[in-house]
């Protein structure tokens, strides 16, 4: 994973964008503006490339916010009064011997 680039005066070149998209403007557009700013030859692909990315990690992070969620239900479900008697009970069998 490559190193945070500021870019048109936001951190990275994700966020820049991120945020273009969200004010309309065009992955043409927006190659055209990030190249002129870095010099660095940035095509239409390449823009949609780190929309992509960052929606990808979005969904990642959501998946495992999901699971969590699945497991904290599990959790909830367990009859805790039934699992502590059947601990007890192999305690006291595996003191017993």
């Amino acid at each position: 994973m490559s190193a945070r680039k500021p870019c048109l005066g936001y951190p990275s070149r994700t966020e820049a964008v991120m945020a273009l998209l969200d004010q309309g403007e065009t992955p043409a557009v927006i190659a055209r503006r990030i190249e002129a700013e870095s010099g660095a030859p940035i095509t239409e692909k390449m823009v949609l490339d780190l929309e992509n990315s960052r929606l990808r990690q979005a969904q990642r992070k959501l998946g495992n916010l999901t699971t969590y969620r699945a497991y904290l239900r599990a959790a909830a479900k367990i009859d805790r009064p039934r699992v502590l008697r059947f601990l007890r009970a192999m305690m006291s069998e595996l003191e017993g011997r």
